[in-house]
């Protein structure tokens, strides 16, 4: 028995250390394993991470060209509205201005007919105190006479 007790152990402490071996092998695998793991796993976070940051980049630049695009459709329409409101206002002007002309017009005719029509009483008048100033000095003359043949 001492032989192969003394085997026994020998058998045994090597499979101690062949059992300490696989388990060291086995727990460097596993640390292989789960680093091999951990980075694969920081890679596509990493990733993630990137691809993230550049969908938000593309978001950013759309919304910016919509606001950009929407800014100019704005800006084209206030343009539009600005020019429609100066072309109204040139409008209106344009017809005040007519008014006014054509109030301008009526009132120097009514002046011109005015003028004329006292122009003609003036003439109308003239020639009434003419003949009025005439038949006066042809009766002052026929009663000087009538008088001279009286005397």
């Amino acid at each position: 028995m001492g032989v192969d007790s003394g085997n026994a152990l020998k058998n045994s402490a090597a499979e101690e250390i062949r059992l300490r071996n696989y388990r060291a092998s086995l727990q460097q695998r596993s640390d292989i394993e789960t680093r091999e793991i951990a980075d694969r796993h920081a890679s596509e976070v990493q990733k993630m991470t990137e691809t993230h940051q550049l969908q938000m980049d593309q978001l950013r630049r759309a919304y910016d060209v919509q606001i950009s695009s929407e800014a100019g459709a704005l800006e084209e329409r206030l343009n539009r509205t600005r020019d429609l409101g100066e072309n109204r206002i040139e409008s209106e002007k344009k017809m005040m201005d007519e008014e006014v002309q054509k109030a301008k017009s009526s009132g120097e005719r009514k002046v011109e007919e005015y003028k004329k029509n006292a122009d003609s009483q003036v003439d109308r008048i003239k020639k009434e105190s003419q003949a009025s100033a005439e038949m006066m000095h042809d009766r002052l003359k026929k009663m000087a006479r009538q008088q001279g043949q009286m005397g």
